[in-house]
């Protein structure tokens, strides 16, 4: 989970200028890493192993989270100030 954190800072706070490039680079990391992991985890007769394979397919919905980010996506509407109850 750490090397994830490290490896998702340097990527969006070193290397931003060439977003487009490492955003399609781990977009198909992640896909590999969905199909191969859980397609394989289901062969497996092993509990341990068929585990070990789970855990990479789980890594690909990691890295999909992350990429959920859109570099260059304009900030978040603010929300609209409510107006304060009415107390009669």
């Amino acid at each position: 989970m750490a090397a994830f954190a490290v490896a998702f800072r340097l990527l969006v706070e070193g290397l931003l200028p060439v977003a487009g490039d490492w955003h399609l680079m781990l977009l198909l990391l992640a896909l590999a890493s969905l199909a191969v992991g859980n397609l394989t985890a289901v062969a497996q007769t092993n509990l341990k192993r068929m585990l070990g394979y789970s855990t990479i397919g789980q890594m690909g919905f990691m890295l999909l989270a992350m990429q959920s980010g859109v570099a260059g996506a304009p900030p978040p509407a603010r929300p609209r100030p409510t107006a304060p109850p009415c107390s009669t």
